[in-house]
């Protein structure tokens, strides 16, 4: 992807942000700097051993009969 920026504080911003993988910077003018972009893949993120799917898919699915409890009852 592609992004145009003119503010410096906006280019230090998106440059520090985790997740995204910088490949290109175009330096275009003293003022507007083009970037060439791409999302940082899901696989790239480590599990972490105290984290448990079942339990997430448990308490979401608590949450959802709340949700849906409240909402019956408007």
């Amino acid at each position: 992807m592609t992004k145009i920026i003119t503010e410096r504080k906006d280019l230090y911003g998106f440059v520090a942000t985790p997740g995204v993988e910088v490949q290109n910077l175009a330096f275009v003018s003293d003022d507007l700097v083009y970037i060439l972009w791409k999302g940082g893949a899901e696989e790239d993120v480590p599990d972490m051993f105290h984290t448990n799917e079942v339990i997430g898919d448990y308490v979401n699915a608590g949450a959802r009969v709340h949700l849906y409890r409240y909402l019956y009852w408007l």
